[in-house]
Formats: structure tokens, C-alpha cells, sequence
């Protein structure tokens, strides 16, 4: 029997403001009462008591932060949230609710909360918060799913939700997000000022014909209807006799799909009449399917659902929602196919440990600084426009990567002041450098050895080692990319064991994304005569990841025979932030993924320079980081040779001209 979160913070006292608490414990919150969100007993900047959830969650579309107000003199996390409360303006107190929790509750009494509320003009619908003891860390585990008493991390991320009826809709932004989109991303939770006509889950068969029932000319007669109406600028070249009789086969084909797909397990023909049982709050209903009578609705158990009212949001026709693994087409499990629980929205890996990087540089910001100093070195408007230092009223400060800001819109008298050297002339170091980035060389920074040119895949092959069943692979997540030292990896080791892979996951500046493996997994080869059949796919993970840090996840997988590939994608910059990890083991044919790599690239690209030039010339010269490798080298060239090369000319020093 589940404990009622009343039940678990009954012996705690209430927190005044010297009044101590007995923090709850961790491991004692049940997830299945509100939604595992503890009703800690605090007090407010006010003096007021106050409950967390009840008071300031439940039912409510809310805005919570951690911090101190000493951290606050070095971070100014508070000034950012003043920002996104001026931003949302009168919601705040009326359609959203913030709260701020400090973390440092012996320090921060309730009179200097109230103090540093005036400091922000805090109008009423923000809280500053204090609770005593473990209940703010316990609150920052249950929100970013932290380890006790682990602090990285916890006023660097903003929660906020929807906490109204049954939304129950959370997540995460930065705390120094810009105030236009934390604003954006707020309002997604709140009601639209038009809401939508209530739609059902499903059609109700009772009051609408049969699929079958659709001919050809009423499709065709509806498409020409919508042509003529709102949809019209964005159709009118499209829908016309002509494509109306091309797309009817594919309505009535993705129709068919759906119904097919609802089949419990994967691969089976349509199955034979047979009967589902529903179970929902104690009354059974018995639902017939795989006849083209039960696909028709006639027989149709569910009565029909409420179009408007409180009702038309819990339809009657909704199949429950199962937590399992997938099976195959045998119906076996296929472990680590259970992404997410109700009691653990990442099932499928523990918490990440999570490290400060010493350099968050990436290559772009790199690549930018040596192609700013390119330019400054052969244009002098490049030159003028770095070393100029004042700006009438601070305006057009000229953008420029060294100074840590993609663009600088107003600023003082010394906006324009570069903090490291201005070039006057082409440096072959700076060259050289660019060439390193594009190659793959190593340098000193974390994405040493991963190129941009790709062609060291022959050279990013790893098996799972048959003694820790684990592989290791470390990627680099920037603002438009992913970099890996991994192509592919051999599970011959644990074909028919679990298995686990170690990601080491550096996210350099403007990388800020949620970590996202997509694996897709083959139906069990064994039931298929040794052919991969694909089966199921999942995202693994949505974890939170913040630029600058480092995150290391075991990542738990299906046994070997199953896996296909795993796809890594950032949904906020997609698709240009994308990364693939081949099974090693498919030879697509007739000939395995790596070898289709060593023939192109040689088997070990980087091992001379003759050896990396002929992999680099396997690359079409169209490809952008090609084209920028090409320049480069030229410039290299006419650095090396000023006089009688085959571009002319004389030297870079005294030529103001680049082939940059």
C-alpha cells in the first residue's frame, strides 16, 4: 500500500523562520501521489507558511529556481529571472506562479529574503522560498533527477510545468536563457486564448461511415473543397483531379497501416478473430479484433465520447498505456527496450556524473577566431573595424567571435576592445591550426582526433570487451554538430548478452541540448533465418545537458544480435546536429560497413601524411569542409612560396589580396 505524501511529512514541523525540519527522505517518495513532488513545509519572503505543491504547484502553471543570495553577487541568476517576469508581465500571479528556493537556508532568513524580493520588485506571484535542512536538495533531485546532496547543476536550470488537471507537463531551460525565450517556452503551457474544438482520440463508427464507404469521387470532391478554402495558398499548385486519384490509394493504404500496427506484436499477418480485454477502473469490456467486421466498428464496445464539456478531454475509446520492454515476433521480451516509467523517466541509465569542463571551446568558435584573424590580416576594413574603440552611443559594435558574444548590439565606449592578439599579417600557425581542426590532428582541446573532413571511419571501429560487457565511445556535442570517436562497434562479443554503452559526452559552447540516443533494433535473427529485420526503435534518453560540461552516461542495451544502429540527435538544432553509430556486423551487399569504409579510405587513414591526403581526396571537393581545407592549403602554399607559385603574386606580408 502507497504512503500518502500528508502521511510522510507528518512528523514534520512546521518551518518558521528559526524552526528547524526533518527532511524527508528520497527513497521514500511515492511518484504515484503528486506525481512524486514532495509537499515540503517552508516559508515564504513573506513569513507566510507554505506547502510546495499544494501551494505553489498543484493546479497551477509554474516557474521554479535554486539559489542563494551570496552565489547570487557572482551569478546574478535572480537578476535573469526578474528579466523573464517582466517579460511575462501581468501572467505573472494570475496565469503563472514562480518560485525561487534557496539552497542556503541558514544564511538566508526570511527578513534578507524579503529584503532581496524588494531588491527585484517581486510582484506578488513571486515566492522566495525557504525550507530547511535536505528538502531544497530533495526538491533539485526529484526536478533534474540528481544524485543526494549533488549540487552541479541546480541554479544553472529553470523548472517549469503544468501542473493544471491532468497536463502534468515539466521540463528545464537554462537560467540565463535569453528572457525572449524563456517567455516562449512559458507560454507553451499556458491556454490558448481560442481553444481548439474538442477532438475525439478516435472516430466514433456509430456516427460516421465506414471507411469503405469513401469513394473515389467524395475523396476527390473534398480535396477540391479544401483547395477552395483556407488551405488554398498552400495547396492550390497540388491538389487537382490528377493528384486527388494518386493520393486516394495512399489514404486507404495508411488506414490499413494504422489498424496493422495496433496488433500487439510486431510482424504477424493480420491476426484471426479473437477477443481483447480492456480493464479500466474495475469494469471489463470485451473487444473484438482482426475481422474486417471488428475493424469496421460494427460491435463497437466503447459508448460514444462527450464532443464538449469536462468529458471531451478523457475520450472513452482509449486503450491503456502499457510500461514494457518490446517484444519480437515471437512474442519474447527484448531487454532494455523500456525507456521510461512513471518512477523513472530515465529507465534505460542512471544519472549521469557531471564534471565542469576546463575548456568548453568548440571547433566552430575555433575555425571563427582563425578566420577572423585571416581576414584582418588581408583586409584593412577587417582591421579598422577590430581596432576601433569607440562607438557613437555604443552602436554597431562590429560582431566578433574573441569576445565570447555572437553579436554585441549596443555596449560602452570599450565595447570594441579585443581581449587577445589582432593580426596584421597572415600567421602560418593560424593556418596550420585550421588545418589541425579539419584534419583531425591533435590539439588541446577536448575534440582532439575528430575530425570535420569524416574519413577516419576505418580508424573508429571498437568491439565490447567480453570481460565488462561495455564499450566506450566519447562524443562532442556543439552548436551545429556532433563529433564521435566511434563509426562503429562490434557486439560479436555479446550477441546473446546485455550489454552497456559508456558515453563520455563533452557539450562545448552553444551546445546546450537534451541527450537523445535513438536505437533501432532488429526482430530477433534467430526467428528470421539469420536476416535483420527491423523491429523497434526508441529514444533511449531525453537528458538535460548544459554547455561547459561534461556527462558521462551507461547507457544499457539489448543483447547484441538485436542491435541495428543508434542514432544521436539534438531536437532543438536538427538536422545538423546528428551522429551515427553503425553495428559493425551488417554487411549491406554483401560486404560489412567497415569494409565498405576501407575501400574508399584505406584501412589506416591517419597513419602518414600520404595516407591522409589520398582519404581526404576521397572527399567530393563540394563538401564544405572540403572547400574551407582546399583554401586553406592554398594559403599555406602561397605562405611557403610567395614568388613563382602557381597562383603569382608577392608576399602575404606586403599582398593585402587572399585567396581567403
Amino acid at each position: 500500500m502507497s504512503t500518502t505524501r500528508r502521511q510522510l511529512l507528518s512528523g514534520a514541523a512546521q518551518c518558521g523562520p528559526n524552526e528547524s525540519l526533518t527532511p524527508t527522505s528520497v527513497h521514500q517518495l511515492d511518484l504515484n501521489v503528486r506525481c512524486g513532488f514532495p509537499d515540503v513545509r517552508a516559508v515564504s519572503h513573506t513569513g507566510e507558511p507554505v506547502r510546495f505543491y499544494e501551494d505553489r504547484m498543484q493546479n497551477k502553471i509554474f516557474m521554479v529556481n535554486f539559489f542563494s543570495i551570496d552565489d547570487d553577487k557572482m551569478h546574478s541568476q535572480t537578476a535573469h529571472i526578474a528579466k523573464i517576469v517582466e517579460g511575462l508581465g501581468d501572467k505573472v500571479g494570475r496565469d503563472v506562479f514562480i518560485t525561487s528556493i534557496t539552497v542556503d537556508p541558514i544564511n538566508d532568513t526570511v527578513e534578507r529574503l524579503a529584503e532581496h524580493a524588494r531588491e527585484f520588485n517581486a510582484p506578488d506571484g513571486w515566492m522566495f522560498m525557504r525550507a530547511a535542512g535536505e528538502e531544497p536538495a530533495m526538491l533539485a533531485q526529484r526536478m533534474y533527477h540528481f544524485n543526494r546532496g549533488a549540487s552541479v547543476g541546480m541554479g544553472r536550470l529553470v523548472f517549469y510545468g503544468n501542473a493544471t488537471g491532468n497536463a502534468r507537463i515539466w521540463g528545464t531551460f537554462p537560467a540565463k536563457i535569453t528572457t525572449q525565450d524563456a517567455v516562449h517556452r512559458i507560454s507553451w503551457m499556458l491556454p490558448s486564448k481560442k481553444p481548439a474544438a474538442p477532438q475525439l482520440a478516435g472516430p466514433s463508427f456509430r456516427e460516421r461511415a465506414p471507411m469503405r464507404g469513401i469513394t473515389a469521387q467524395r475523396f476527390e470532391a473534398a480535396l477540391l473543397r479544401l483547395k477552395r478554402n483556407q488551405w488554398s495558398d498552400v495547396m492550390r499548385t497540388k491538389l487537382d483531379r490528377r493528384m486527388a486519384k494518386v493520393l486516394l490509394p495512399a489514404v486507404m493504404l495508411a488506414g490499413t497501416g494504422a489498424a496493422f500496427a495496433q496488433d500487439g506484436a510486431p510482424f504477424q499477418p493480420l491476426p484471426a478473430d479473437r477477443t481483447m480485454e480492456v480493464v479500466n477502473d474495475g469494469t471489463k469490456t470485451i473487444y473484438k479484433t482482426g475481422s474486417a467486421e471488428a475493424l469496421s466498428g460494427a460491435g463497437h464496445p466503447f459508448p460514444p465520447s462527450e464532443t464538449l464539456g469536462a468529458d471531451s478531454t478523457n475520450p472513452s475509446n482509449l486503450l491503456p498505456t502499457i510500461f514494457g520492454n518490446a517484444l519480437d515476433s515471437a512474442g519474447n521480451e527484448i531487454p532494455n527496450t523500456l525507456n521510461s516509467t512513471p518512477e523513472n523517466p530515465y529507465n534505460l541509465h542512471p544519472d549521469p556524473v557531471v564534471s565542469v569542463l576546463a575548456d568548453d571551446r568548440g571547433p566552430e568558435e575555433d575555425l571563427a577566431r582563425v578566420i577572423k584573424r585571416l581576414k584582418e590580416a588581408t583586409n584593412w576594413r577587417e582591421l579598422w573595424a577590430t581596432t576601433q574603440t569607440r562607438f557613437h552611443g555604443g552602436l554597431r559594435v562590429p560582431t566578433d567571435p574573441r569576445r565570447g558574444d555572437s553579436e554585441v548590439p549596443r555596449g560602452d565606449d570599450a565595447a570594441g576592445q579585443i581581449g587577445e592578439r589582432v593580426a596584421t599579417r597572415v600567421d602560418q600557425e593560424d593556418i596550420q591550426f585550421a588545418l589541425d581542426i579539419l584534419e583531425g590532428n591533435p590539439i588541446n582541446r577536448v575534440y582532439s582526433g575528430m575530425p570535420l573532413l569524416n574519413y577516419k571511419g576505418p580508424e573508429q571501429i571498437k568491439s565490447v570487451d567480453p570481460e565488462t560487457n561495455s564499450v566506450t565511445v566519447h562524443q562532442v556535442w556543439g552548436r551545429h554538430f556532433i563529433l564521435s570517436d566511434t563509426f562503429s562497434i562490434d557486439p560479436s562479443n555479446v550477441l546473446d548478452e546485455e550489454w552497456t554503452i559508456n558515453y563520455v559526452v563533452d557539450v562545448v559552447k552553444r551546445g546546450h541540448e537534451d541527450w537523445a540516443p535513438f536505437v533501432m533494433y532488429f526482430d530477433d535473427p534467430n526467428l528470421r533465418g539469420g536476416v535483420g529485420v527491423p523491429s523497434v526503435a526508441l529514444d533511449g534518453s531525453f537528458f538535460p545537458m548544459n554547455e561547459g560540461e561534461r556527462y558521462e552516461f551507461d547507457f544499457k542495451m539489448a543483447p547484441g544480435r538485436f542491435w541495428n544502429l543508434t542514432y544521436h540527435w539534438g531536437w532543438r538544432v536538427h538536422p545538423s546536429r546528428i551522429q551515427a553509430i553503425e553495428n559493425a556486423l551488417k554487411a549491406p551487399g554483401g560486404k560489412s560497413i567497415p569494409q565498405w569504409e576501407i575501400d574508399v579510405f584505406g584501412e589506416a587513414p591517419s597513419s602518414s601524411e600520404a595516407a591522409k591526403l589520398a582519404a581526404i581526396g576521397m572527399i567530393g571537393d563540394l563538401a564544405p569542409a572540403k572547400r574551407m581545407w582546399l583554401a586553406l592549403k592554398a594559403a599555406g602554399i602561397q605562405l611557403q612560396w610567395p614568388h613563382g607559385n602557381q597562383h603569382g603574386g608577392s608576399a602575404c606580408e606586403g599582398n593585402r589580396r587572399s585567396v581567403l
